[in-house]
This record gives structure tokens, sequence and C-alpha cells, in this order.
């Protein structure tokens, strides 16, 4: 049939170019180079009358075929002209990226303070685990807890204080004359009855709460 607006002239397939006119057939529209297209997301249009109307996919994006996709949750892509959504790269242990297409580290979310993910390529907040009783995290990124020092503990998960006046906030102190055991297994420090250990003072010292002192010059212990 007749054609009577330039408007009924197909365009050439996202991924296609011709830079002759009078073209009469999909096939005589030439393909891109490996690795580029022409198509840069929905209802972004791009001449396809050059070579140079093909480009790469832009970092953030991955091309599968003849268009360009946002790297999946979790990850992030730096770098434009990458072919596989495995190029981009994850976001680190300790921080997560809830949104597609992202294009820098600095993108990703750190885990905030109490949580913790020893895990690369978290996509939600909720990937980021609480710290068990008996630990905390002070710091937001973290990919572990400490466990409260000798002598506090805390009964309670995602704490954020390695001193603390109440348990909710952290790790608080065993009354007066005890202690926790000396071992670093967060077990023993995760509620109060756990601080019943008598603190042991070496000789020529002496207890005072949780601390023990040198006996000053002139005093002994045994």
């Amino acid at each position: 049939p007749a054609r009577t607006s330039v408007n009924q002239c197909s365009t050439c397939a996202a991924g296609r170019y011709t830079q002759y006119s009078s073209r009469t057939h999909s096939s005589q529209c030439t393909a891109c180079p490996s690795g580029r297209t022409t198509w840069h997301g929905s209802g972004h249009h791009v001449y396809r009358n050059q070579v140079y109307d093909c480009a790469y996919c832009v970092a953030g994006k991955w091309k599968s075929g003849n268009r360009c996709y946002s790297c999946p949750t979790g990850r992030y892509g730096q770098y434009s002209g990458r072919t596989s959504y495995n190029q981009c790269t994850y976001c680190p242990a300790g921080k997560y990226s809830q949104y597609a297409g992202r294009t820098r580290v600095n993108n990703c979310y750190s885990c905030p303070s109490g949580r913790y993910t020893q895990y690369s390529g978290r996509k939600t907040v909720n990937q980021c685990s609480y710290c068990p009783a008996g630990r905390y995290n002070q710091y937001s990124g973290r990919t572990s807890c400490t466990t409260c020092a000798v002598g506090r503990y805390t009964q309670y998960s995602g704490r954020t204080a390695a001193k603390a006046s109440y348990t909710w906030q952290g790790c608080v102190a065993c009354p007066a004359g005890k202690t926790t055991k000396f071992t670093s297994n967060p077990t023993y420090r995760n509620q109060k009855t756990d601080c019943g250990v008598a603190l042991p003072c070496l000789a020529g010292q002496w207890r005072s709460g949780n601390s023990c002192y040198n006996c000053p010059s002139g005093r002994y212990t045994a």
C-alpha cells in the first residue's frame, strides 16, 4: 500500500541500524557490534542510522540479546558494557541493596547498628541479622558482633552498647562482687544469672566491685 507519512517507515529493530536510505526490508538493517545495542530502556528512543548509535549498556545495567537490564537487587554495576548479570558485583558483607540498577558500592546500605551480615548480596535490611543475646554491635555495616566484656551481660538481641545502664540498651555490669566466666563464649553472658562467678583477684590485689586493684606500698594480701 502507498505510504503517506515518514512515520509509516519502520524503525530498525533494537540492536540494528542502517545508514542508508530507501531500505526495503529489516534484513538490510546491520547488527550492532558485539556488546552494543540501540535499546537503552523502555520509552527511550535513539536514532538507528549510524554505527555510533550503537552503545554499551550504561553502568548499573547488563545486556541480554538486544536489551539492557538493570543489575538485580543486592548487586551493583560500576562499569558500562556488562553482558551478564553475573558481571554485576554483589554488595559486600555488612551491606544490602533493595533497589535494582545501582552503580556503586556506596549505593549499598549498611546494616544498622545492632545487626550484622557475614554474607554478600543481601537485598533487604531484614537480611541483616540481629546480634544475639550476649553480644552487641555499636556500629553500622558490621559483619559480626562483639561479645559483652567479662563482667557484663545482655539478655536481649540487637543490642548496640558495650556499656549500658539498662539491658535493653546493651551490656550491663554484673552485681558487685560478681562476674561472668572468663571466656569469649557469649552464651555465658546473656542472663543475669551468668554473673555467678566470684571475681578472682591475685595475691597482692584487692577487689572493688568488678575490678581488682594492687595493694598500695606497705600493704599486702596472700
